[in-house]
């Protein structure tokens, strides 16, 4: 015969904590897992304003119809790379100073 709803079901007894056997916390490594939470947390955050700003960059160079823009000043230079429609993406390096290229001479 199957069981009524009326029917109470015995929860099992909790087991017994056997002294010794607690998790036992190393502060060495909840410290280093603590720091690499931290800085993994930092990163993520910093990777989301940097996608921002790729995006702004993107968008400037659009509306200015550029696709190279070289700064002198800032010894950068921005290459706008378009990749599938609606996903380019810009390339920003260090130039060498004018100085610096002709030292080897």
């Amino acid at each position: 015969m199957a069981r009524t709803s009326t029917t109470k079901r015995r929860k099992p007894p909790k087991q017994t904590r056997i002294p010794g056997t607690e998790a036992t916390v190393d502060k060495e490594v909840s410290d280093a897992a603590q720091n690499l939470y931290e800085v993994r947390a930092e990163r993520m955050e910093l990777s989301e304003k940097e996608k921002e700003a790729e995006v702004l960059l993107v968008d400037v160079l659009k509306r200015k119809k550029l696709s190279i823009y070289t700064d002198s000043d800032l010894e950068l230079r921005v290459i706008l790379k378009p990749a599938k429609p609606g996903s380019d993406k810009v390339e920003v390096k260090r130039i060498e100073a004018a100085t610096e290229q002709g030292d080897d001479e």
